[in-house]
């Protein structure tokens, strides 16, 4: 009787439940207020409302590939659908600065895209097939994945490469200085792209090399700033070794100082990731927001071994000894009809530190060039110490016998002096302090 009382028991609440399923069940509470279509309506309607709400338009970093250097492109966006770009740039523009207009619109693809639809010649370039039927393999659609606090930076990813990549509010007024080290205004779109150049080629000279980048027991060789590609090689590999295990990423440099890379860089073992650097107030390296990455710095004997650079001597800063002995060089030359330069600059083939002598013809423009082989070493904390004994290449030889005075200077500055660097990450000159005489100064300025 009482398994019977169980079952009847059981069976009536089934049948409740099936009755009344809301009190057997719990329903998932609906946690949107809207439908997907209108939250997507309502952020295409944020974006456009932000985008064209901008009076001095936005600055797109764009990357086409990892391994290209990135461009910026200047956009204008208006709510009808019209959008101006502007760039300065060697792929579309033809290294001068141009504008055009064309039109924009938001799709709606699972999540809000931005599409530039109608052909742009400044930015699509980027995007259309060339020759090879890829080209630059550049995106022109870009999935919106948010935007900071303040709606100054809009965060986007190309649709085609998954590059991560940024719109940010355009910077006008922003200073900057220029190649003659003045400071200037961004007081235009032009202006940004005069800005980004001259800081671009103030902070990564061309001819600067012996860049590291490091973190933890990784250490990399980086190459390539100066050209907007960062190549990064494992420290001590051989040529063989380092064709398989050199990294690329493309980057751009930005007006306050700061690096983005083109993709997250981590290393070979994972172990950190790094894809923006910013300069530090005492100019000696840049780091990670993190503090984990660092890219450092040249050492002063990098400087002195770079291939294809020189350091010559700036004679307005040298002192009486110095000078006494460079004035008797001029002079010398000048009974040849020659003005002279002097100057350090390493030698590949032979592996030595130069004293470097440039001879120049009256109503000539190219200089003929002699280097005398230093025995040369570069401490650690940069103090270089040589002797001169007079030795050279066959224009070294040629000059000692015919110049008066021009031998007598370069064993004359042989000895032990203090080399210091007054920005060393992007060093444009080194300045000498005799270790025997503190008053005995120079300056050399790279060239």
């Amino acid at each position: 009787m009482q398994r019977i009382m169980k079952k009847t028991i059981a069976i009536l609440l089934s049948v409740s439940c099936l009755f009344g399923l809301n009190s057997c069940f719990k329903t998932e509470e609906d946690i949107f207020d809207q439908s997907p279509a209108q939250r997507l309506n309502k952020l295409t309607s944020d974006y456009r409302e932000v985008l064209s709400g901008s009076e001095n338009g936005w600055v797109l970093q764009y990357f086409a590939s990892e391994t290209e250097q990135g461009y910026p492109f200047v956009m204008k966006f208006d709510k009808s659908g019209k959008v101006t770009i502007a760039g300065n740039n060697s792929v579309s523009t033809g290294g001068v600065y141009k504008e055009e207009s064309s039109t924009y619109d938001f799709v709606q693809d699972m999540s809000v895209v931005l599409t530039f639809d109608t052909y742009n010649e400044i930015f699509h370039e980027f995007s259309s097939p060339q020759t090879d039927g890829v080209g630059h393999g550049g995106d022109y659609e870009f999935q919106m994945k948010g935007m900071s606090a303040d709606k100054d930076t809009i965060y986007v990813m190309g649709k085609k490469s998954g590059i991560d990549m940024r719109l940010v509010r355009f910077p006008m007024g922003a200073q900057y200085t220029d190649a003659a080290g003045a400071t200037e205004t961004v007081d235009s779109w032009a202006d940004y792209f005069k800005a980004i150049e001259a800081n671009t080629a103030r902070l990564f000279n061309n001819k600067i090399s012996g860049y590291t980048l490091s973190s933890g027991d990784e250490t990399f060789d980086v190459d390539g700033l100066g050209v907007g590609v960062m190549a990064l090689t494992p420290v001590g590999l051989s040529e063989i070794e380092a064709a398989s295990r050199t990294y690329y990423r493309g980057i751009i440099v930005n007006l306050d100082n700061t690096v983005r890379l083109s993709s997250p860089f981590e290393g070979e073992k994972g172990k950190f990731s790094v894809q923006d650097l910013a300069i530090d107030a005492a100019n000696t390296k840049m780091t990670s927001p993190d503090g984990t990455v660092t890219l450092n710095a040249p050492t002063v004997e990098q400087l002195f071994k770079m291939a294809g650079a020189s350091w010559m001597i700036d004679p307005e800063t040298m002192t009486a000894k110095t000078k006494t002995l460079y004035d008797a060089a001029v002079e010398g030359a000048a009974t040849k009809k020659r003005t002279v330069e002097f100057g350090y600059q390493y030698d590949s083939k032979t592996g030595k530190i130069c004293m470097v002598v440039k001879l120049l013809q009256a109503g000539t423009t190219k200089a003929s060039v002699a280097l005398f082989y230093l025995d040369a070493t570069v401490a650690s904390d940069g103090t270089l110490t040589y002797t001169a004994d007079g030795s050279g290449d066959r224009n070294a030889q040629s000059y000692s016998k015919n110049v008066p005075g021009l031998l007598d200077f370069v064993k004359g500055m042989a000895g032990s002096y203090g080399v210091t660097v007054e920005t060393p990450f992007s060093p444009a000159q080194m300045k000498f302090v005799n270790k025997a005489d503190g008053n005995d100064t120079f300056t050399a300025k790279l060239n």
